[in-house]
């Protein structure tokens, strides 16, 4: 039972892994000729929504770094199919932007905690292998985004495997 005056985190971090999953689902059944390599989950600044992403973008060889921008940005991502599937997610947090039900969690909580538990629910899905296993896995980019800020709560480190972790690193040396 859900109470809208609190968030219980590790219910809302249930509902977020099994929204991904089957929102992920979804867009590799929508698109069964591409191989899907990136997926994203998470919310804007104000903490209002849950969003995701997943592209068929791929990393390369490590000397095509010239232009990854769009595989580190997930709002450029083409695939968005599925976002139904994170819609209980949604409700949970939603109460605490509405004026007319009770909402005693303060806003950096509720912030922290939904990043937390969009980041959580990808580890969890990472350790099941919904992501591939193996040299499959090494070619997976995970991401948990808001609005402006490429690396939620360290989320890329945790994600990732090192070879996308030193990729990204050697990526942003590039830009500056």
């Amino acid at each position: 039972m859900h109470d809208p005056a609190r968030i219980d985190f590790p219910l809302l971090t249930t509902e977020i892994r099994e929204g991904a999953r089957h929102t992920f689902q979804a867009i590799r059944a929508a698109h069964p000729d591409k191989t899907i390599r990136l997926f994203a989950l998470g919310s804007d600044d104000g903490a209002m929504t849950i969003v995701h992403a997943a592209s068929d973008l791929s990393l390369g060889a490590p000397g095509d770094m010239d232009d990854e921008s769009e595989v580190w940005s997930s709002a450029e991502w083409p695939y968005t199919e599925g976002g139904e599937f994170l819609d209980i997610a949604y409700r949970m947090i939603l109460s605490c932007h509405r004026s007319d039900l009770p909402c005693d969690v303060e806003f950096d909580v509720l912030h922290a905690g939904l990043f937390e538990a969009c980041i959580a629910a990808m580890e969890q899905l990472d350790r099941e292998g919904f992501f591939g296993t193996g040299d499959a896995r090494e070619e997976v980019v995970l991401l948990c985004q808001s609005e402006g800020n490429e690396d939620m709560e360290g989320s890329i480190g945790r994600l990732n495997t090192s070879r996308v972790v030193g990729r990204l690193e050697r990526w942003i040396k590039l830009c500056q």
